[in-house]
């Protein structure tokens, strides 16, 4: 599956420079300051495949596997996506994407998850998402 999402990013990306548009670059360091701060409207975009999602991502991000389809996301606030690593150009695609749709404040996380997970920063995955959302009606003794 990686495979056919990384053909399909390529041809966007090539529709996408054609067309002019090329979307900025965030720095890891900016990014996390960004979350810190709680910047409003901030919306991280992970465009890699589900089950790597799944796995772990950037903390506070949401799934939407490339190729992104740009309705399903939020037109307020500041996008940045990411993917794998800095020689992935899904998440250029993505944000070239997001940009000829019309998007205004869209930037790419330089050097993708890979460059996030170096630094040390937090990395949540789908099991933690989860197991910190309590059951409707039930508590845990802690929770209590």
């Amino acid at each position: 599956m990686r495979r056919a999402s990384y053909c399909a990013a390529l041809l966007l990306a090539l529709a996408a420079s054609s067309a002019g548009a090329e979307a900025p670059r965030l720095s890891c360091d900016s990014l996390r300051r960004m979350q810190l701060n709680r910047v409003p409207g901030l919306l991280i975009v992970d465009v890699r495949a589900p089950a790597d999602f799944a796995v772990g991502h950037i903390q506070g991000s949401r799934s939407a596997p490339a190729p992104i389809e740009p309705a399903a996301i939020a037109r307020e606030g500041k996008v940045v996506v990411y993917c794998y690593d800095a020689a992935c150009p899904l998440g250029g695609a993505a944000a070239d994407a997001l940009l000829a749709a019309g998007f205004k404040d869209v930037t790419v996380l330089d050097g993708g998850f890979a460059e996030w997970k170096k630094r040390g920063f937090p990395v949540e995955t789908q099991t933690a998402r989860a197991a910190a959302k309590p059951s409707p009606g039930r508590l845990s003794a802690a929770q209590a």
